[in-house]
C-alpha cells in the first residue's frame, strides 16, 4: 500500500518521474557530448519552457494545488 494524495500515487509518481528526468538528462548529455557546438536555450526559452511545464502538471493534477513558489 503507498501513500495517495489528492488522487497522486505518491510513490509511482516518484519512480516515474525518477526515471523520466534521468533519462532525459542521459539523452541531453549524450547530444551535447556528441555534437559540437550545440548550445542550451537562453533564459527567455527557459522560462517558457518553465510555465509551459508547470501549466501541463496542474492540468494534470488539477486538485494538487501546484504552482511557482
Amino acid at each position: 500500500m503507498s501513500l495517495s494524495i489528492a488522487g497522486i500515487n505518491i510513490a509511482e509518481a516518484i519512480i516515474n518521474h525518477e526515471y523520466q528526468l534521468l533519462r532525459t538528462q542521459k539523452i541531453l548529455d549524450w547530444i551535447i557530448n556528441n555534437n559540437t557546438g550545440v548550445r542550451g536555450p537562453d533564459m527567455t526559452v527557459l522560462q517558457r519552457l518553465d510555465t509551459e511545464t508547470i501549466q501541463e502538471i496542474q492540468k494534470k493534477y488539477p486538485e494538487a494545488g501546484i504552482g511557482r513558489k
